[in-house]
């Protein structure tokens, strides 16, 4: 079947699933539905079609947006990404389950260089020990109590994988690499032979693929890793659906983090380059996953949660994303380090082409999504997030949290912030506040914007910035000082940002700086082996084997959908 031919269908199934939305809600509660968690990676809030970029091409998800609940004011837990993939999953801030720098450490310019009480990653890299605390509970593990099947496909990005692997956290089974793509040597990015943007060392193992606990395949060839991900995702539902079972299924793809790569399918389709080729072959994941649930007669039963893990990597100029009218981006207490795109899409339940301004963030995700399922959690396992299920089903509403936001930098410590609460930010409602500036690396050294750059250490303000959010989004106009919008709006972010602080509780230890980086702690599937790490090679089968030719071999026959 050709592209366009494929892509005609897929068009088909959305409208049919848009005309179904405008039917009459049934009566009564709503059906315990699976759920599909689509996870992109330093994807910006102005990289989409839907969300304005003009030049990239996302159909797939462009239809989920159409046909359901698309937000514009949704921030995750963290602008980066192991502290913000553990608040997603917990529900509770990065700081509240260790995810946090000791205090006065400065960024490493290498993981090797990564030593406790020295310098701060602010991610956990291979080699580096430590991970998310396994006493932590997850939306796999509070779904699973309910009878919900559960897998976990693509990065994983918590913790080692002896101590801290999905399985640890409620997930029953889990395909993917762990760890970003960047960590590792690497051969070819695009076909037939293009190199890449960044790698690892030489002295560093290669980029493993674990089938559950164990590395199956390493290393992995990136032509080939998105297909293979779809193709495991695809056996996971097949199976949950043959048997019955209501599943949950956290895909967290690596686009569109550096180093930007794709298949022959997409490799020099876009308008937008190695970024829009990358792009474009994620929109292909999630177009061939929405259309398996609707091959499977799952349409009705899915909700589909498409977002990202924070914003975009300026530091790659135009390979790094975009975060559209907001300020800075990664790594960064400004709106475009945590404001992130979010689609919800559920048919017969959300309404089509919905545009939802409701602030939510992604700590609200577990506890909307465990009712949403009819699960519970017990009043005295403390989350930092809200349950919102009216606000994410239909767009609308109010929502417990009311407008409050509170933003940690990449590396949060216990020791700054305002009044020593890790807070450099905090927004009530249509007011914002920054107390403390600290720019980053991720939002790039020739940002035209000197506050995102790394040159700006750590400042404490004498006078905050407080702008009004809801007019000025870009944070460009700060307000005057003696206005009465400026002291209403730093009264109410500083009742949020102490409201906040009390109630917060950090983890004893900050495990990002558990130890000291070891080479013999990376991934390698002949442990012990020599010479290290060039022995770390293996190809043990297992599910979904790449194509002889991933340039020129689908891995799956429908494979991709644009």
């Amino acid at each position: 079947m050709r592209a366009a031919d494929v892509a005609f269908v897929y068009l088909v199934v959305m409208v049919s699933d848009t005309a179904s939305t405008l039917a009459p809600q049934r009566a009564g509660p709503r059906p315990r539905p699976s759920i599909l968690l689509i996870h992109a990676d330093d994807l910006g809030y102005g990289d989409l079609g839907c969300y304005g970029h003009p030049t990239s091409e996302t159909p797939n998800i462009d239809a989920l947006a159409a046909a359901g609940v698309r937000f514009t004011q949704f921030y995750t837990a963290s602008p980066v990404c192991s502290p913000s993939r553990a608040g997603l999953l917990t529900g509770r801030f990065p700081a509240r389950v260790g995810v946090y720098c000791a205090n006065d450490t400065d960024a490493c310019d290498s993981p090797e260089n990564s030593t406790k009480g020295g310098c701060c990653s602010g991610v956990w890299e291979p080699g580096m020990p430590g991970g998310v605390p396994t006493t932590e509970r997850t939306i796999a593990s509070f779904l699973k109590d309910v009878g919900v099947r559960t897998a976990a496909v693509g990065k994983w990005h918590l913790g080692g994988m002896a101590q801290h692997a999905p399985s640890f956290f409620g997930f029953d089974e889990y395909f993917g690499c762990p760890h970003g793509l960047g960590a590792c040597p690497l051969a070819s990015c695009f076909c037939p032979d293009e190199g890449c943007s960044i790698g690892g060392a030489p002295t560093w193992t290669g980029c493993p693929i674990y089938a559950n606990d164990s590395i199956i395949t390493q290393p992995l060839d990136l032509l080939s890793i998105s297909a293979r991900y779809v193709a495991a995702a695809t056996d996971f539902v097949e199976r949950a659906s043959a048997a019955g079972d209501p599943f949950f299924l956290y895909f967290a793809s690596h686009h569109v983090h550096s180093p930007q790569f794709a298949g022959g399918d997409t490799t020099n389709t876009t308008a937008r380059g190695r970024f829009g080729d990358s792009l474009r072959e994620l929109d292909a994941s999630v177009g061939h996953l929405t259309a398996v649930v609707d091959r499977l007669g799952l349409a009705s039963a899915v909700l589909t949660i498409f977002t990202s893990d924070n914003g975009p990597s300026l530091r790659n100029e135009v390979r790094g994303g975009n975060a559209g009218l907001l300020r800075c981006g990664k790594g960064t207490t400004f709106e475009g380090g945590s404001r992130v795109p979010m689609i919800v899409h559920w048919p017969s339940v959300t309404p089509p082409n919905t545009i939802a301004r409701t602030v939510m963030t992604s700590l609200d995700l577990l506890p909307t999504l465990v009712s949403i399922v009819g699960g519970t959690v017990p009043k005295e396992w403390v989350l930092d997030g809200f349950e919102a299920t009216e606000v994410l089903l239909t767009g609308v509403g109010g929502s417990p949290r009311d407008g409050a936001v509170v933003y940690f930098p990449q590396f949060a410590q216990r020791s700054r912030g305002i009044n020593g609460s890790g807070i450099y930010a905090a927004r009530a409602g249509r007011w914002k506040a920054h107390w403390c500036l600290q720019g980053t690396l991720q939002s790039g050294v020739n940002n035209s914007d000197v506050v995102c750059r790394p040159s700006l250490g750590y400042t404490e303000l004498n006078v905050p910035l407080v702008y009004d959010i809801e007019l000025d989004p870009s944070e460009r106009y700060a307000l005057d000082p003696l206005s009465q919008d400026y002291s209403d709006g730093l009264a109410a972010t500083t009742a949020v940002a102490n409201a906040h602080a009390a109630r917060m509780g950090w983890w004893p230890e900050p495990l990002l700086n558990a130890g000291n980086w070891d080479r013999y702690l990376q991934p390698c599937c002949n442990p012990g082996c020599t010479p290290f790490p060039s022995c770390c090679r293996c190809d043990k089968g297992g599910p979904d084997p790449p194509p002889a030719d991933p340039c020129t071999s689908p891995a799956t026959p429908d494979w991709p959908l644009h």
